[in-house]
C-alpha cells in the first residue's frame, strides 16, 4: 500500500522480502548526500504473544551512488542508439593509459560510466 511518501507491506512473513522503488526529484539546489529516514514497524512472537517492534534508521546516498551505472547489454545499446539527444562520439588521445580496455576501466572509475562493449579501439560506455 503507497500513501503520500510512505509504503506498507501488510503481510510479510520470516524469510520473504519485498522491494519497494521510488521516485527522486531534486527541486533546488545541487544534491551532494540525500538522506532517507526509514521506519521498519513489525511483530516479534515471543513466548506465544506478539510483542510489536520498530526499527529506525537512516540511509544515507551519495550523489555517485544515486547515479551508479547499471550493465547494460551490447544489444540493449544497440536500441538506444541514436535515440539520445545527448549521447557524444568522441576520439581522446592519452598517454597514461594504452589499451582501450585500460581506457574503460579509468573511466569506470573515475566517471562512473558503465562499460558496455569494446570493439577495435573503440570502447562502448553509458
Amino acid at each position: 500500500q503507497v500513501s503520500g511518501n510512505r509504503a506498507a507491506i501488510p503481510a510479510l512473513h520470516g524469510h520473504q522480502s519485498a522491494v519497494v522503488g521510488a521516485k527522486i526529484m531534486c527541486r533546488e539546489g545541487v544534491l551532494q548526500t540525500l538522506v532517507i529516514p526509514t521506519h521498519v514497524s513489525y511483530s516479534e512472537e515471543t513466548m506465544g504473544q506478539l510483542i510489536p517492534r520498530k526499527l529506525t534508521l537512516q540511509v544515507s546516498l551519495s550523489l555517485e551512488q544515486l547515479l551508479r551505472e547499471k550493465p547494460v547489454t551490447t544489444a540493449v545499446f544497440g536500441d538506444m542508439w541514436g535515440k539520445h539527444g545527448n549521447q557524444r562520439k568522441f576520439a581522446v588521445g592519452t598517454k597514461t593509459v594504452n589499451t582501450p580496455q585500460a581506457y574503460m576501466q579509468a573511466m569506470e572509475s573515475a566517471l562512473h560510466l558503465a562499460p558496455v562493449q569494446v570493439i577495435a579501439n573503440e570502447c562502448i560506455m553509458c
